[in-house]
C-alpha cells in the first residue's frame, strides 16, 4: 500500500491493528508488523513538513504550573519528535526499574534484564554506533578520568553513545512505503476512542476538510506522545478507571550546580572512543553508585564536567573536535558541572482539558507541570557527596548558591513522560504490562507516557525496544504470521 492524504480515502476503514502516530514508537511498530501477514493502518495527525506555528498551532494550550512550552517541545509531522532529536542514546539503568522506598509510586511491573534483547535491536534501529560492543559500551571504560580511580567509594559513570540522529519519518519512509501490508494515512487526527463492552468498537478521526473516518481494528495502539495519549484518552472518557490518565507528568531536569577545580584532566564530555579500530561518539556522565543512591535516598542523575572556556555540548558535530582540543591545551582544569536529573511521579503534575476546541474538535490541554519537594532535596545531597568526592580526590567544588533552592530554576528536557503510566495493579496506573489499557481488551499505549518512573536518560532508545516488545506481543495475540 501506500501513503497518502487522510481525505483522500474512504471514511470507514478496518485493519488489523491501528497505530495512531508515526512517531519513533508508531514507525518501528509498523516497520516490526510490515513482514507480517497483519493489515496495519498508520495514521499521523500531521504530513511531511513542519505545521505553521502561532496561536492556532493543534498542540498550543494552558500552562498554569512551572513554566514549559507545549509547542517546541513537540513536533505534529512524520517522524514525530525524532525530526529534532539530538540523537542522545542510553537505555533505563537496571536500577530504574527497581521500586525505592525514598520514591513514591516507583517500580516497574518488567525488569531491565527482559527489555535487554529488545534494546540491542533497537540499537540498530536508532542507528547507534557501539564498536561492536552492543549494550555494553554504555557501562565500558574507556578510560574516562581519574575522578572514580580516585574516589571509587561514591563515584562511577553513565555513558551515553549517539545516533546520527535518525530522523525516522526520512530514514524509514521507504520502508513504510513499500510495505503491502501497510496503510498510512497523513493529516488524520485521532479525537475520540469509542469504546463498547470493554473493548475499543471504533476510533474517529478529524481530516482537514472537516469530515470523520471510522477505524475499526482488532487492536488499537497509541503512540501520539504524552500529552496526546493522555489528552485523547480524556477527551474519550475511557481507560480512567484508576485516575491516573494525566497524571504524573514529567520531564527530565537540567541545570548548573557548581563549579570543579581539578589538578588532573576530568574526561566527563563527549570525545571519541575506539574499539576494534571503530570510532563512536561517546559522553560519558558522572554519577553515583546504586547504593550512594540508596543510602543518600536520591533520584537517579548524570553529570558532565563541562570545560569553562569550551563551545556548548549541542555542538554535536564539530564540537568533538573542539571538546578535544580544549581538553588536551588544558593545565588548569576549571570545570562547569552540569546536571541531568530525573524528577520523582507527583499525581498532581497532570494534564487536563480545557474547554477551548481546536480545529479538529479536540479541547486543548491544561499542563500543571510540578515537582516533588524531594526533586530539589536530592540536589541538595547529591552536591554534598559530590563535594566530598572532589575534595578526597584533591579537588575543590563550590556550588551555586541558588543550587539548593525550593523552586526549580533549571531548564527541561523535552522529554515528556509519565501520563499513562504502566504498573501490575489497576489502581496504580493506565495500562499493564504488555501495554494494554487495564480497563479497555483492545486499546495499546506506546511511548515514553508508559514510564511509571523516569531514569536520567533520554527516551527513545528505551521507546523503540518496548514497542518492539509490543509488537511481539501483538503478533503472538492475534496469531500473525510471517508474510
Amino acid at each position: 500500500m501506500t501513503i497518502y492524504d487522510a481525505w483522500r480515502g474512504a471514511a470507514d476503514l478496518s485493519y488489523d491493528v491501528a497505530i495512531y502516530g508515526a512517531g519513533a514508537a508508531g514507525i518501528t511498530l509498523a516497520r516490526a508488523l510490515s513482514r507480517k501477514s497483519a493489515r496495519v493502518g498508520l495514521f499521523e495527525a500531521g504530513g511531511f513538513g513542519r505545521p505553521p506555528g502561532g496561536p492556532g498551532h493543534p498542540f498550543a494550550g494552558k500552562i498554569v504550573g512551572l513554566p514549559y512550552d507545549l509547542t517546541a517541545t513537540r513536533l505534529r509531522y512524520f517522524g514525530g519528535t525524532t525530526n529534532h532529536w539530538g540523537g542522545w542514546c542510553r537505555p533505563l539503568d537496571p536500577h530504574d526499574f527497581q521500586a525505592h522506598s525514598h520514591i513514591p509510586l516507583s517500580g516497574w511491573p518488567l525488569s531491565r534484564g527482559e527489555l535487554d534483547p529488545y534494546l540491542e535491536k533497537a540499537l540498530d534501529i536508532c542507528e547507534v554506533p557501539t564498536g561492536g560492543l552492543g549494550l555494553a559500551a554504555f557501562d565500558r571504560d574507556f578510560g574516562f578520568g581519574e575522578l572514580t580511580q580516585r574516589a571509587s567509594a561514591e563515584l562511577t559513570y553513565k555513558s551515553f553513545l549517539f545516533s546520527p540522529p535518525t530522523r525516522f519519518g526520512v530514514r524509514y519512509r521507504s520502508d513504510i512505503e513499500a510495505a503491502e501490508n501497510v496503510e498510512c494515512l497523513l493529516n488524520a487526527t485521532l479525537v475520540k476512542v469509542l469504546v463498547a463492552d470493554g473493548s475499543v468498537d471504533r476510533c474517529l478521526l478529524a481530516t482537514p476538510d472537516g469530515s470523520r473516518l471510522r477505524v475499526s481494528a482488532h487492536c488499537h495502539v497509541l503512540a501520539m506522545g504524552a500529552v496526546e495519549n493522555a489528552r485523547v484518552l480524556l477527551a474519550s472518557g475511557v481507560a480512567n478507571s484508576s485516575g491516573f490518565v494525566g497524571r504524573c507528568f514529567s520531564d527530565h531536569l537540567g541545570k548548573t550546580i557548581g563549579v570543579a577545580l581539578l589538578d588532573f584532566n576530568n574526561r566527563y564530555h563527549l570525545h571519541q572512543a575506539v574499539h576494534d579500530g571503530r570510532q563512536f561518539r561517546v559522553l560519558p556522565h558522572l554519577s553515583f553508585r546504586d547504593e550512594i543512591l540508596e543510602e543518600q535516598q536520591l533520584v537517579n542523575f548524570g553529570l558532565i564536567f563541562h570545560r569553562w572556556d569550551s563551545q556548548p555540548l549541542g555542538l554535536l558535530g564539530e564540537g568533538v573536535e573542539r571538546q578535544l582540543e580544549y581538553v588536551a591545551g588544558s593545565e588548569k582544569n576549571r570545570f562547569r558541572v552540569l546536571l541531568r536529573m530525573e524528577n520523582t511521579p507527583n499525581p498532581n503534575s497532570r494534564i487536563e482539558l480545557t474547554n477551548e476546541l481546536d480545529a479538529s474538535g479536540l479541547p486543548r490541554v491544561s499542563l500543571n507541570w510540578q515537582l516533588n519537594p524531594l526533586d530539589m532535596s536530592c540536589v541538595e545531597r547529591l552536591c554534598t557527596v559530590l563535594g566530598r568526592a572532589i575534595g578526597k580526590a584533591g579537588g575543590r567544588f563550590r556550588v551555586n548558591a541558588r543550587t539548593a533552592t525550593a523552586t526549580y530554576t533549571g531548564a527541561y528536557q523535552s522529554h515528556q513522560m509519565g501520563t499513562t503510566r504502566i504498573s501490575r495493579n489497576p489502581d496504580d496506573g493506565v495500562i499493564d504490562p504488555s501495554l494494554r489499557c487495564h480497563d479497555v481488551g483492545n486499546l495499546y499505549v506506546a511511548g515514553s507516557s508508559v514510564f511509571p518512573t523516569f531514569g536520567f536518560a533520554n527516551p527513545t532508545l528505551t521507546i523503540v525496544a518496548l514497542t518492539l516488545r509490543l509488537a511481539e506481543h501483538l503478533r503472538r495475540r492475534l496469531g500473525i504470521a510471517d508474510a
